[in-house]
């Protein structure tokens, strides 16, 4: 039995890993896109301070972007355990795109605000007019991606809840 619990966990831990890395790179590549809605692309001729400007809010999109695809993904992957851990094993594709939502929210809003921040031209206008358009893609993003995890965690716990039962039916069988 003490197998099966180290079995599931560390299937729990190379699940994180994935949707940390998923979540991380997708975040980046979408707050790099972001930055652009906040300066970091520009028509015309520029100087050398507005090239540097638009360089560094690019940066800042795509770091501050992996940052809270990970935030997201670590509070996806702690509402995992704990369903796991309440041994609800049902239902998880369903699941998790709808908790996949609610922190592609997160990260996206956490994403505009942090570009509306680092931007030279810091304005509730921009962030008004950003933010939904970033959760255009926010939030499919997360849905997606929770609809993959929660399947996968679904083949993980319930391969684990097998392997489980047949070692409980073996020491059973040998008594």
């Amino acid at each position: 039995m003490a197998g099966s619990v180290e079995l599931r966990r560390s299937k729990l831990i190379l699940l994180a890993v994935l949707v940390c890395v998923a979540s991380g790179g997708l975040s980046a590549l979408l707050g790099a896109f972001a930055s652009l809605l906040y300066g970091g692309f520009q028509f015309g001729a520029e100087d050398a301070e507005a090239a540097v400007a638009r360089v560094f809010i690019t940066r800042v999109g795509t770091y501050w972007g992996a940052t809270c695809g990970l935030v997201a993904a670590l509070t996806w992957c702690w509402l995992v355990s704990r369903r796991v851990a309440q041994g609800r094993v049902d239902r998880w594709a369903s699941w998790g795109w709808r908790r996949g939502v609610a922190v592609g929210i997160l990260a996206t809003t956490m994403l505009h605000v942090g570009l509306v921040l680092g931007s030279v031209d810091k304005s509730l206008v921009d962030l008004l007019m950003g933010l939904p358009f970033g959760l255009l893609f926010g939030v499919p993003a997360g849905a997606i991606l929770g609809a993959i995890c929660g399947a996968i965690c679904q083949a993980m716990v319930k391969s684990s809840t097998a392997d489980q039962a047949m070692a409980e039916s073996m020491d059973g069988d040998a008594a």
